[in-house]
């Protein structure tokens, strides 16, 4: 979502950037899964994160695993773009930021049939609609990926 409030898409196919998105209107479920792995091996991989600590550490969850894979090995240059509401103190607090912030929100978002839809409270769910599954903590640039971590002094994202 902070890709997205930034116009990073747009500016980039103005650009003459050729975009690989998932999130592309009108693709079946094969297509968009297709692109996930496309993404994978792109030149330049755009993500946020879900959490910042003050020490640096990017503390992630995701559903299927395809961002935070990417963020990790794959694309030959990964820029990681976060606002300012997204630092904690450390991992504890992003934990707790994923649980009780990011995580239901995004799931809101994508309108998933969740317990924490309803409450904005994360209760650890079984539901098949869950898309708190994969869980990262970087706390050093993975080898062998080109990273950059960019700030944005704004509220950005979930």
């Amino acid at each position: 979502m902070t890709v997205r409030q930034m116009g990073i898409r747009e500016r980039a196919v103005s650009l003459g950037a050729i975009l690989i998105d998932h999130g592309a209107p009108g693709l079946n479920e094969e297509e968009r899964l297709e692109m996930m792995r496309r993404e994978l091996t792109s030149d330049l991989f755009i993500s946020s994160t879900n959490a910042v600590t003050s020490e640096g550490t990017l503390v992630n969850v995701d559903a299927y695993g395809n961002r935070v894979a990417a963020m990790m090995f794959g694309p030959r240059k990964v820029i990681i773009v976060a606002g300012f509401n997204k630092i904690v103190q450390n991992e504890k607090a992003a934990f707790d930021r994923l649980e009780q912030i990011a995580g239901p929100m995004n799931m809101k978002r994508l309108n998933r049939e969740t317990p924490c839809t309803h409450d904005a409270v994360c209760h650890d769910c079984r539901t098949v609609s869950r898309g708190c599954r994969a869980y990262t903590i970087l706390r050093r640039k993975p080898s062998y990926t080109p990273m950059d971590v960019l700030i944005v002094g704004e509220i950005m994202g979930m």
